[in-house]
C-alpha cells in the first residue's frame, strides 16, 4: 500500500483535527460576517458595477491562463526529474520525494476538482446581486444543495496550492531555503487567487478552502515527502 495510514503517529492526525476544527470555525465565522460579499462587493464597485477585469490581459491571459501553463510545466519538471533519477545516481535520493511530492499534487488537484462536480456552488459572476441569474445562499447554504455551478473549491489557485509539498521536500533537502520556497508558493498561490476574485470567479472562502485541502493533504503525506539518506 503507497499510503499506510498506520505509518502515520497519532499525535499527526490529532494535530490535523484539531486544525480542521479551527478551519471550520474560521469559515463559519467568515460566514457569519458576510466577509465574502464585503470583499466581492467592494471589487465589483471598484470595477465599475461590472467584472471588467474578467476579461483583462493581467487577469486572464497572464494570471489564469499563465497560471495553468506554470502548474503544467511544473509537473513536468518533477516527472522528469523522477524518471532522470533513475539513470543518474546523484537524483537517486530524490526519486521518492519527488514521487511522493507529485502523489501530493495529483490528489490535491482530484479532490478539488471532484468537489467542483458536486457542490454545486455558483461564481460570483453568475449571481443576481453582481449581474447575473442565479441566488445568494450564503456558503453553508450554497454548498451541496442542488445548485449547477461548479466553483467551489477555487480551481485555478490550486495551481500553485497543490505544489505546497515542495516545501516540505525543500524542509528535508535543503531546510536554510525552505522559508523562502514557501514564501514562492504563497506568493504565486495568492495572485492566483486574488486574480480570479479580481475576474469574478470566486469568493475569498473559495481560496481559503483550497489552501486549505492542499496544505491538508501535504502535511498528511509529508513524512514522505523527503530526501531520502539512504
Amino acid at each position: 500500500m503507497m499510503f499506510p495510514l498506520k505509518a502515520l503517529p497519532a499525535s499527526r492526525w490529532l494535530r490535523w483535527l484539531i486544525c480542521t476544527g479551527l478551519f471550520a470555525l474560521l469559515l463559519w465565522l467568515l460566514t457569519l460576517l458576510k466577509i465574502d460579499l464585503i470583499i466581492a462587493d467592494w471589487l465589483y464597485a471598484i470595477e465599475g458595477n461590472s467584472w471588467s477585469l474578467r476579461g483583462a490581459w493581467f487577469t486572464k491571459t497572464l494570471i489564469h491562463e499563465g497560471g495553468r501553463q506554470l502548474s503544467f510545466a511544473v509537473t513536468l519538471v518533477v516527472v522528469g526529474l523522477i524518471a532522470a533519477s533513475m539513470f543518474f545516481q546523484g537524483l537517486k535520493r530524490f526519486r521518492s520525494g519527488l514521487s511522493w511530492l507529485l502523489l501530493s499534487a495529483v490528489i490535491s488537484a482530484a479532490v478539488i476538482n471532484l468537489l467542483k462536480q458536486f457542490t454545486g456552488v455558483e461564481c460570483p459572476w453568475n449571481l443576481e446581486r453582481y449581474g447575473g441569474d442565479a441566488l445568494w445562499r450564503g456558503f453553508w447554504d450554497s454548498v451541496g444543495n442542488g445548485g449547477e455551478g461548479q466553483c467551489f473549491p477555487a480551481g485555478h489557485a490550486s495551481a500553485a496550492w497543490a505544489w505546497i509539498g515542495i516545501y516540505f521536500l525543500a524542509a528535508s533537502a535543503w531546510p536554510a531555503r525552505r522559508w523562502m520556497v514557501l514564501g514562492v508558493i504563497v506568493f504565486t498561490g495568492v495572485t492566483f487567487g486574488v486574480g480570479q476574485q479580481l475576474r469574478g470567479a470566486h469568493f475569498l472562502s473559495h481560496d481559503l478552502v483550497t489552501i486549505y485541502i492542499c496544505w491538508s493533504v501535504a502535511y498528511l503525506l509529508a513524512p514522505r515527502i523527503r530526501v531520502s539518506t539512504g
